[in-house]
């Protein structure tokens, strides 16, 4: 499932939504990174991106989900959020770890946009809630 998110029109952000997109259907790419100064479009960006998966068929995710981050990074938070809206049990998910939590949720085929709030104390270490490592 996958919910539409309200975005404004924009002029000349369909390139760089393209440039995007190409790369989150390539099999190879499992991380993509966007950052820069507020107000460049970020968010735009991936709302537009979140909602182009309602229009396009060519993607394999199973499921789209969008997680807003804090200023104060907490990777057990943000696995929370994707385990329930995985619907990953309370049974399956209580007694893991973080790394055991980082490959349950990395047994889907899943799309994770993440949206980290403006003037964040730390930075989310590229993945690390997602594929182990994290401590």
């Amino acid at each position: 499932m996958i919910v539409e998110m309200p975005v404004d029109k924009t002029m000349g952000m369909d390139s760089r939504l393209d440039d995007v997109w190409s790369r989150v259907v390539d099999h190879k790419v499992r991380i993509i990174g966007l950052y820069g100064t507020g107000g460049v479009g970020k968010t735009t960006l991936l709302k537009k991106l979140n909602n182009r998966f309602l229009k396009k068929t060519s993607h394999n995710f199973d499921v789209v989900i969008w997680v807003e981050v804090s200023k104060e990074v907490n990777s057990e938070n943000i696995q929370e959020t994707i385990r329930h809206k995985l619907d990953i049990s309370d049974e399956i998910w209580k007694n893991k770890n973080e790394d055991e939590r980082a490959a349950q949720i990395t047994q889907e085929k899943i799309c994770i946009i993440i949206r980290r709030s403006m003037g964040s104390a730390r930075s989310i270490k590229t993945g690390s809630f997602l594929f182990g490592g994290s401590k």
